[in-house]
């Protein structure tokens, strides 16, 4: 069966999908079900929460938020011990919020 009418068919009967395919055709249409099937055939996922899947961004940009709130009252080097991060990666935020500031 060519891909034109398994994408019809699969639009006309996509109440028959299971629970999470009928709901990402539905949001993402018929190319994105087959890219997934392409990229993950055969392996099993999970997906977690969106909390879980953004948390390191969300926590570099608190940590950010940390760093210049107190870089005006410690030192580069404490800073750069206290987070974990070089002092050049701390100056680069510094000297990027002072532009922007």
């Amino acid at each position: 069966m060519d891909m034109k009418n398994l994408k019809q068919i699969a639009f006309k009967h996509k109440d028959l999908l299971s629970p999470p395919y009928n709901k990402i055709i539905t949001m993402d249409g018929f190319d994105a079900i087959c890219e997934l099937s392409e990229h993950f055939y055969g392996e099993i996922h999970l997906i977690p929460s969106i909390r879980h899947i953004f948390s390191p961004c969300i926590k570099q940009e608190v940590l950010k938020q940390e760093v210049l709130e107190t870089f005006k009252t410690h030192k580069l080097t404490e800073l750069s011990r206290k987070y974990g991060y070089t002092a050049r990666t701390l100056r680069s935020w510094i000297d990027t919020y002072k532009k922007t500031s």
